[in-house]
């Protein structure tokens, strides 16, 4: 079996814990992190969003949903996240390098969508 057959076996695995107990935000945050390892960002995001909602100081998936909201291309929704992730860590300096660079990408995206680029 593969990477890919094994990491969709652990979220069918993560799936049958949540249909018992929908309330374990830790499994939540692990399902989210393998959805995104498969690319299916949006349901990631779905995820971690339910994890912070029931643990609204995990900072490990405030700063996964930040970059499933980057590879989405939603740059101000992943700046968002990752100045409510460094309020919780604000010593991570790879986290203040990937702001600093979706800052810059939503400005460009935002000059694109005006026309001024």
């Amino acid at each position: 079996m593969g990477k890919i057959g094994k990491i969709n076996d652990a979220v069918e695995s993560l799936s049958r814990v949540l249909a018992i107990n929908p309330s374990y935000d830790t499994v939540r945050a692990f399902r989210g992190m393998h959805l995104a390892s498969l690319g299916l960002y949006t349901l990631a995001v779905q995820d971690y969003d339910e994890a912070i909602r029931m643990n609204s100081d995990d900072a490990a998936s405030i700063f996964n949903r930040a970059e499933a909201y980057s590879r989405l291309e939603k740059f101000d929704l992943c700046v968002r996240d990752l100045d409510a992730y460094l309020k919780l860590e604000p010593d991570d300096t790879d986290a203040i390098k990937l702001r600093d660079k979706m800052n810059r990408r939503q400005n460009r995206k935002r000059r694109r969508e005006m026309g001024d680029d």
